[in-house]
């Protein structure tokens, strides 16, 4: 009966544990990523907007694949090492800005990507 009774406490106390540390996680953050290059604001719109192309300038994606559009907007599918994840694309002002996001709700995490193509 100790045992068990020892064993509920550390759960106990381990659930309590996480939730106190999850209440210290922030709920969002935001990361900014600046990069320069030698091209003109379309040319960097067209490589970020075909989809299906990703594999071939990012090699940790074995494969995209393109779905049909949500309430008119493109969708497509990160086939990752992982797990597929869904995104669509929420803003597309050619060639200027392009907004995608996560779209699959059952998944722990989300998050939106906003690129802005500036020329110089």
């Amino acid at each position: 009966m100790k045992i068990i009774l020892l064993i509920l406490a550390a759960t106990a106390e381990l659930i309590l544990l996480m939730a106190l540390i999850g209440a210290f996680l922030p709920r969002t953050h935001q990361a900014t990523r600046t990069a320069l290059f030698n091209r003109k604001p379309s040319e960097l719109y067209a490589v970020i907007h075909d989809f299906a192309a990703m594999p071939s300038w990012r090699s940790s994606l074995p494969g995209v694949e393109l779905l049909p559009p949500r309430d008119g907007h493109a969708c497509f599918r990160e086939m990752s090492r992982h797990r597929p994840v869904t995104y669509i694309v929420l803003e597309d002002r050619a060639p200027e800005k392009m907004v995608t996001q996560i779209a699959d709700e059952e998944l722990p995490f989300g998050g939106t990507w906003t690129y802005e193509m500036n020329g110089a």
